[in-house]
C-alpha cells in the first residue's frame, strides 16, 4: 500500500530562493535512489489573497515536500541511508522543519493517457 509523507518547511530569512534548487539538484535525486520510491513534489502555497477568493484556510507553511513510497518500511529506510543524511543536512541550512505528517492511500485517480 502506498504512503505518503508531507514535509512541512519554512525557508530561513533571506534563503526562500535556494529550497528549489535543493529540492531539484539534492534532495529528489537522492530520492530516486531509494527502494520503493514513487514520486516527490515541492509546493509552495497559494498567497493568501487566493487562499481568501477560493475560500480556503491560510496555508500554515510557505512550502510542503510530498513524498511516496511503496511501504512505510521503504521510506523509514530511506530516513536511515546516508542519501538521506546528505539531503536533509542540506535544507536544515536553508529551512526550518516546521512539521510532517504521514498518510496511508487509500484510494487514487489519475488522469486517463490519451
Amino acid at each position: 500500500m502506498t504512503i505518503e509523507l508531507h514535509i512541512a518547511i519554512t525557508a530561513r530569512e533571506g534563503m526562500q530562493e535556494r529550497i528549489e534548487p535543493w529540492f531539484d539538484e539534492v534532495f529528489a535525486p537522492a530520492l530516486r535512489r531509494q527502494a520503493g520510491f514513487q514520486s516527490a513534489a515541492l509546493m509552495a502555497a497559494y498567497s493568501d489573497a487566493v487562499q481568501e477568493a477560493i475560500g480556503a484556510s491560510p496555508a500554515e507553511t510557505p512550502t510542503l515536500v510530498v513524498i511516496r513510497f511503496d511501504t512505510e518500511q521503504q521510506r523509514a529506510a530511506w530516513v536511515e541511508s546516508d542519501d538521506h543524511t546528505h539531503a536533509w543536512g542540506a535544507v536544515e541550512e536553508i529551512a526550518h522543519h516546521r512539521a510532517h505528517y504521514g498518510w496511508t492511500v487509500l484510494s487514487a485517480s489519475e488522469s486517463a493517457s490519451d
